[in-house]
């Protein structure tokens, strides 16, 4: 009900496209503005049914009401919900909280994986895919944002296996990982520009939300195993795999002092609670 989908509309997309959709997010009021949205480009149907994804145990509960709705399961599992917090894990307080880092990884990984396990019957009768926004983070990771950066290490783990126990298996069911950069959405901009040197991130590291949209949706046709956007980012994060001294080289080349960048990110959380964006806080 924000960021990439609110804007620039994968749910929207797939509207225009005649496609049955059941939307889900945490916001009633969200969901209801997405619903009308898909309504009117032309969706089959449409059916909202609200959920907090940190409720691992609700979940099982919530694949009921979607076959209610759908008997016969669902042809596409887009698994796009996350909770951010962007910020350095020892400098951040609470963060190290056993509770708090539970709830991040019930959030970005765990209600991941649960859903797969409870929709994957369907989705092999129905030869689905399923959808997965992962990130650049996943893939090379940054202090400025540890605890993130290990969910989306653990998604990418778990679902570029499942992708070889699927062929093993000789299974219908395609995966598609998306691992996307800095996403431009307008809550991102607002949250990032909360930081002075906010402004200076080069337009070639910011992706279109736009475009990581028409992706999302051309997933469905090209059945990409994984997809790396902005390019740009993308070519720098495997430099910094592949050269140790390169990965130093960035990291110790951050603009401000260890201390400050604290300071920084509780500004970003700050604004980011304002908008309502889901940093793992309730």
């Amino acid at each position: 009900s924000s960021g990439i989908n609110a804007e620039y509309g994968v749910a929207y997309r797939y509207a225009a496209a005649g496609s049955h959709l059941i939307i889900t997010a945490r916001s009633v009021d969200k969901l209801s503005t997405v619903e009308a949205g898909c309504k009117e480009r032309g969706a089959a149907s449409v059916h909202v049914i609200p959920q907090d994804f940190s409720a691992i145990e609700e979940l099982e509960g919530y694949r009921n009401k979607v076959l209610e709705v759908h008997p016969g399961g669902v042809d596409v599992l887009v698994l796009n919900h996350g909770a951010m917090p962007i910020s350095p894990w020892m400098a951040t307080p609470g963060h190290q909280d056993r509770e708090f880092v539970d709830r991040i990884y019930r959030i970005n990984l765990l209600s991941y994986m649960e859903l797969t396990r409870l929709f994957m019957p369907s989705l092999e009768r129905r030869e689905g895919q399923i959808h997965v926004t992962g990130s650049m983070m996943g893939e090379t990771p940054f202090f400025t944002a540890g605890l993130y950066a290990s969910t989306k290490h653990g998604l990418h783990g778990f679902f570029k296996s499942l992708q070889q126990e699927l062929l093993v298996k000789q299974s219908p069911v395609t995966v598609s990982i998306f691992a996307f950069g800095l996403i431009w959405t307008a809550e991102m901009e607002q949250v990032i520009l909360s930081d002075p040197n906010g402004d200076q991130i080069p337009g070639i590291a910011r992706g279109d939300v736009g475009e990581s949209a028409d992706i999302m949706i051309s997933a469905a046709i090209t059945k990409p195993s994984l997809v790396d956007y902005p390019v740009a980012v993308s070519v720098l994060t495997r430099f910094m795999q592949m050269l140790p001294g390169f990965n130093r080289f960035m990291t110790i080349a951050v603009p401000c002092p260890y201390e400050e960048i604290g300071e920084i990110s509780e500004r970003m959380r700050e604004v980011g609670s304002k908008l309502g964006y889901q940093r793992g806080n309730m």
